[in-house]
């Protein structure tokens, strides 16, 4: 979710909703496409004890204000959802070419994946931690279906199983 995105959300809220939070009702993602409110969730993307007002104008002030820095503490302890991580690697892999993210057996990936927030980005090889991040490995020599076999790795979940994996500690420790 962008910070636009959230703002955006935020604002759509109602009057009701904004004063179940000031009641003390949480705000919490869902797929990173929308927010819902409910006492307790562990995808809180905010928590109303973390709010240091209860006046409903104060509190949705206070958010609205803090958007940023709410998102980046979220994403900082939750992971992207699969469907999000999907939908922005489709993006990447049809800006810059499904075939610059495939490493094979004689070369390494062109591009590589990362998470930074909650947006996935590319890194090329001049960056220090390219050979860290996520990519296909072809394991057949038959080049002409190594983009079908890379899309065949994201939508089987293959891909966002090696980014949770890759980022264990960062989630669960």
């Amino acid at each position: 979710m962008t910070i636009e995105l959230f703002i955006q959300l935020l604002t759509q809220l109602s009057t009701t909703q904004w004063q179940s939070i000031a009641e003390g009702a949480n705000i919490n993602l869902v797929d990173d496409r929308e927010l819902v409110i409910n006492m307790e969730n562990p995808n809180s993307i905010v928590e109303q004890k973390d709010i240091p007002a209860t006046q409903l104008s104060d509190v949705q002030a206070y958010v609205i204000e803090n958007a940023g820095e709410l998102l980046q503490q979220y994403y900082t302890s939750h992971p992207l959802s699969q469907a999000c991580f999907n939908q922005q690697v489709n993006a990447l892999f049809t800006d810059f070419g499904i075939d610059k993210f495939i490493a094979n057996g004689h070369q390494a990936a062109e591009l590589t994946l990362f998470v930074e927030g909650s947006e996935v980005i590319a890194e090329n090889a001049d960056s220090p931690r390219h050979p860290y991040g996520v990519y296909f490995t072809a394991n057949e020599n038959n080049k002409a279906s190594f983009s079908n076999q890379a899309m065949n790795w994201l939508d089987s979940g293959e891909a966002y199983e090696t980014y949770l994996g890759m980022n264990v500690c960062r989630y669960n420790c």
